[in-house]
Formats: structure tokens, C-alpha cells, sequence
């Protein structure tokens, strides 16, 4: 689908190879596809941003937040973002 090429908090770009996806899509990422990402914003025609969001009923898991965490320290380490 595309590629994570910004984070900044929540806000999280991502560069799509395709057409754009609709807004208020649902993106996936991270480690088991854990990190769900919500569109809200189509800024080219290649990329889109969104925010992570945690929905209600979801079940937190300690070892998710320190699996997150490292996948996206490993993905900033490897493009200097």
C-alpha cells in the first residue's frame, strides 16, 4: 500500500503507491499490524496523513507498547527521520 515517511506524535504521513486512499480509510502498521492509522487528510496525489488512534474496547498489552516503540526506533534509525 505505502510507506511511513513522517511521524510527528500521532500525526503520521504515509506515501502511497497507488491511488490515494478515501479519507477516514483505515491504515495498518507496525509489528502484527498493531498501529492502526486513520486518514483525515490527502495532501499530493502520493501522499496522505493521518493520525493513530486507539479505539474504544481495544485491550492494551504491556509488551505491544515496547514492541511499537522499538519498531519505530529501528524505522527512524534506518531513514533518519
Amino acid at each position: 500500500m505505502g510507506t511511513v515517511v513522517a511521524v510527528r506524535g500521532s500525526v503520521v504521513d504515509v506515501r502511497v503507491q497507488r491511488s490515494l486512499p478515501p479519507i477516514y480509510t483505515v491504515l495498518r502498521t507496525g509489528p502484527g499490524n498493531a498501529i492502526v492509522i486513520e486518514v483525515l487528510a490527502q495532501l499530493n496525489t502520493r501522499i496522505v496523513r493521518g493520525i493513530a488512534r486507539v479505539f474504544r474496547g481495544e485491550k492494551p498489552a504491556e509488551d505491544l507498547s515496547e514492541r511499537a516503540r522499538d519498531y519505530w526506533l529501528n524505522r527512524a534509525r534506518e531513514t533518519g527521520v
